[in-house]
């Protein structure tokens, strides 16, 4: 080709110009089309980005709203309660009312006098206010949201959100108000980052903005000032409104969103001026870099010509095409082959090796970067020999630090076609071998206390009975389970129980020997492998005593968490291994029992395996097959427990499921529910248990003793989630005739934890139908206001663990007070279970909880035994 253009080098010049022409006139046609997209994009990224702050603003908004609004239910519902002093400083000291984002909390009652506030010594009149005449003229107990105003109470600026308080019969009695500083809402709406004609605003129904910021300025208390707008806002959908509209003057891209169950809306608006500006900008950039490439192309063929003119060729070509190298962001090398002197050095190289350009040119490449001399000499011998080198390699940073990149070395020939230098594109790959490094890590170590896990577990158990058999030496394994290690989890939380693991983890590595294993198999349990013990198995079994009770001894000593002393124990389970005979499957079976049977000679204490505890297992088996056969034989049989109301009065029962088994006589609910969810019998022993319950239910319907009665029914999370569950429930109570509105069932919290919409469907399916429902155990598992909300609940159930110690635990007494507060806030039933003294019954009934469950009235007890039941008299246990 050069030969063609050197024989007409005025021709070759006029092709090298006009393809020249021809490229400018395609980057510049490319950069027009470009830059026209561009301020399309724009627009739409301006918009995109206002839906998601918008989006954000709103849940944030949403949930500080939402916190005011429980913290107005708590204080009304003891506004409420006749006889009940409000202790506002109380909930102040407790931390519940943060005297940093409420200027002020003050009760005033049916005349508009103050006589409660978080501001001592400020008892005011307010009647004349709008929202205490609002509050006045309507009674439907919805959230007031105030416009902003000078507080009388703080002499500040004050948003004040405000609930009606009604007397027991209806009538008004007053209002509870909460004042918020709307530069609160200010400064969160300040966080983004905002462009210089940006606006950000929360405005009411009314129109009035509650909060507003720009980057100049924040305001609070103006009106939208564009009642076209603001009718937008309002007639927007859920998923929010994208319009152009003219603010201050200023004409903006506005998004909005309103708030699901308040009203006000989020709105965020762009500056039109400020978009075209930033497009503008971009397209300046555009233009500069199909400048620079215009530039660079004529300097191309500006390079092709002097070569077709002066015959010069290699030196010339990387010198002119260096600026375009040093716009890699790899780093190019270029040096010599007989010396390894570095004749080229990119800005890439600079920022990879921190070396400079004039610092690096003419050095020795071995004496800047190898990191590795064999490895360096070696992929220098592979590409000279095959013309390329591509692979991992260590080299070295102007800091001494190493660092592991990923090179593409190849042989360059000079003039004559002999090899002169080699040409490297060198890749840092640090950060992608630190990532590969940590995927290991977890993959066979756990990420709480550094340990080896179950995985890393097994492979060094594996090749631990290969080494028994092939020296003769048996080994150990002991698995070793905290106990009580959930209670301390629940009260103090997961991160004061990680620290506990990892202490735990410390101490067993203190007294393991280097060729031994320490690892954790999850949640509490630890195992430690011992190998190299004696041959002789008496001699191995005291070895592995010997250090059993010293890690007994090392994990009951106290533990500081959080400046605060905690005692835990251990129980162990230890079984010997001889050889790779052994499956690692069964020898964690076998220190699992007895690990159990150390938890049963009463925790504190190890205990080895022996070949008499496989009948536990065997029992388990067994009963899982009786299991199968016990519907057919009838062996199953209901007993009820009453429940009471205040006045004594047995308002329904609870329907709990016994087995008689003909050999092993009365089994536990506890040991034989579990075995029916693990083998999915639980679905026929439930639909008995439905079919029993109901027919009670319907024959209770004809005796005047009991046709008011409730039937309250156990429904696990397993059944509940069946696929037809409702269809059976509702033939159940078409064939049985009982009254589907006498009918409760009692579900679990875990139910919700994952398909809460598939199984709000299901319950209002059956709501329709007048079944109801009881949340049972509530507080013990994932509690959470959002599906108390969204679920068609009528009653919450107080667990026993709460009532139990309800005198003497404040713990156990502030959760079950708070409870009852949630479901009257709620307008829900609220039933405490596990009563079993009087005192414990009037405490709930004097923090109103009026319906009780217990030994304090009876046990559960044969159908019979309940009949008379219905006679008895409970006034005296009240």
């Amino acid at each position: 080709m050069l030969r063609k253009i050197k024989a007409n080098i005025p021709s070759g010049c006029a092709v090298i110009a006009l393809a020249g022409l021809l490229l400018s006139a395609g980057i510049w046609g490319y950069t027009i089309v470009r830059v026209r997209d561009e301020a399309a994009n724009a627009v739409n990224s301006e918009i995109e980005r206002n839906d998601i702050l918008t989006f954000a603003l709103e849940e944030q908004t949403a949930r500080i709203v939402n916190n005011i609004d429980q913290l107005l239910l708590i204080v009304k519902d003891q506004a409420e309660r006749p006889g009940t002093p409000i202790d506002l400083q109380r909930l102040v000291a407790a931390g519940i009312i943060d005297v940093q984002l409420h200027a002020f909390i003050a009760v005033v009652n049916a005349d508009g006098d103050m006589f409660a506030s978080t501001q001592r010594n400020t008892l005011i009149n307010l009647k004349e206010r709008d929202d205490f005449k609002q509050h006045l003229r309507n009674a439907n107990n919805r959230l007031l949201i105030g416009k902003p105003h000078i507080g009388r109470i703080t002499g500040r600026p004050t948003i004040q959100f405000s609930r009606r308080i009604n007397r027991p019969n209806g009538d008004f009695g007053g209002m509870v108000a909460i004042g918020i500083d709307p530069r609160f809402f200010l400064q969160l709406y300040d966080k983004p980052r905002l462009n210089r004609g940006d606006i950000v605003a929360l405005v009411a129904q009314d129109g009035i903005a509650l909060a507003r910021s720009t980057p100049e300025r924040a305001s609070f208390g103006q009106e939208v000032g564009n009642p076209a707008l603001f009718r937008q806002f309002n007639a927007a959908p859920g998923i929010g409104l994208h319009t152009m509209a003219t603010i201050d003057g200023i004409a903006r891209f506005i998004s909005s969103r309103k708030l699901a169950d308040y009203d006000l809306i989020v709105a965020v608006g762009s500056s039109e001026d400020d978009i075209e500006a930033k497009a503008w900008r971009t397209s300046l950039k555009y233009y500069g870099v199909a400048g620079l490439e215009t530039v660079l192309l004529w300097l191309f063929c500006g390079m092709l010509m002097v070569i077709v003119m002066r015959q010069r060729r290699s030196e010339m070509r990387i010198r002119n095409q260096a600026s375009l190298l040093d716009k890699a962001q790899d780093a190019i090398i270029v040096r010599t082959l007989k010396d390894h002197k570095i004749v080229y050095w990119n800005k890439g190289a600079e920022r990879l090796y921190g070396w400079s350009a004039e610092e690096a040119l003419g050095q020795e490449i071995t004496y800047l970067l190898t990191g590795d001399h064999g490895a360096s000499e070696s992929a220098t011998n592979a590409a000279a020999g095959n013309g390329e080198w591509r692979g991992e390699i260590v080299q070295r940073h102007k800091n001494g630090s190493l660092f592991t990149v990923e090179g593409h070395w190849t042989l360059v020939s000079g003039e004559a076609d002999e090899p002169e230098s080699i040409f490297e594109i060198n890749t840092n790959i640090s950060h992608r071998k630190i990532a590969e490094r940590k995927i290991q890590h977890l993959a066979y170590y756990d990420s709480v206390t550094g340990l080896p896990n179950r995985t890393y577990l097994q492979d060094r158990l594996s090749n631990a009975l290969e080494r028994s058999a092939r020296t003769g030496h048996p080994g150990a394994l002991l698995l070793i389970d905290l106990d009580n290690f959930k209670t301390l989890n629940d009260t103090l939380g997961h991160e004061q129980g990680d620290l506990l693991l990892q202490e735990v983890a410390a101490r067993l590595q203190a007294n393991a020997r280097r060729i031994d294993t320490v690892a954790r198999l999850g949640g509490d349990e630890f195992v430690l492998m011992l190998e190299d013990l004696s041959e002789q198995e008496q001699t191995a079994g005291s070895q592995v005593n010997t250090v059993g009770e010293k890690i007994l001894n090392a994990l009951s000593q106290p533990y500081e968490l959080a400046g605060l002393l905690h005692h835990t124990s251990a129980s162990i389970g230890i079984t010997l291994f001889y050889n790779k005979e052994d499956q690692v499957s069964d020898l964690l079976k076998r220190a699992d029992m007895a690990m159990y049977q150390a938890k049963a000679a009463g925790r504190n204490a190890m205990r080895f395996f022996n070949p008499s505890m496989q009948s536990s297992v065997a029992r388990r088996a067994a009963l899982e097959a009786d299991l199968r056969d016990a519907l057919k034989r009838d062996e199953f049989t209901m007993h009820y427990q009453p429940q009471v109301d205040c006045h004594g009065r047995i308002t329904g029962a609870e329907a709990l499921v016994r087995w008689r088994h003909p050999r092993h006589g009365l089994i536990a609910p506890a040991e034989f529910i579990p075995l029916a969810e693990d083998s999915g019998l639980i679905f026929p022993l439930g639909l008995w248990v439905l079919e029993t319950a109901c027919a009670q239910l319907a024959a209770w319907a004809s005796d005047p003793l009991s046709n008011c009665l409730t039937m309250s029914v156990n429904v696990s999370a397993r059944q509940f989630q069946h696929a037809h569950f409702v269809s059976i429930l509702l033939s159940v109570l078409q064939q049985t005739g009982a009254n589907p509105l006498r009918l409760k069932l009692e579900l679990t919290e875990s139910l919700f934890v994952t398909d809460m919409e598939i199984a709000a469907a299901k319950m209002s399916t059956l709501k329709a139908q007048g079944v109801e429902f009881s949340l049972d155990d509530f507080g013990t598992g994932y509690s959470s206001l959002s599906y108390l909300k969204r679920l068609p609940l009528n009653q919450l159930k107080i667990d026993q663990s709460f009532v139990r110690d309800i005198l003497t635990d404040s713990n156990d007494s502030a959760i079950a007070i708070m409870i009852v507060a949630l479901a009257r806030s709620l307008g829900l039933e609220v039933i405490a279970e596990g009563v079993e003294t009087a005192e414990q019954r009037n405490f709930l009934l004097e923090h109103g909880c009026p319906l009780y469950q217990g030994y304090l009235f009876s046990a559960p007890v044969p159908i019979d035994q309940f009949r008379e039941l219905l006679a008895t008299d409970f006034t005296h246990k009240i």
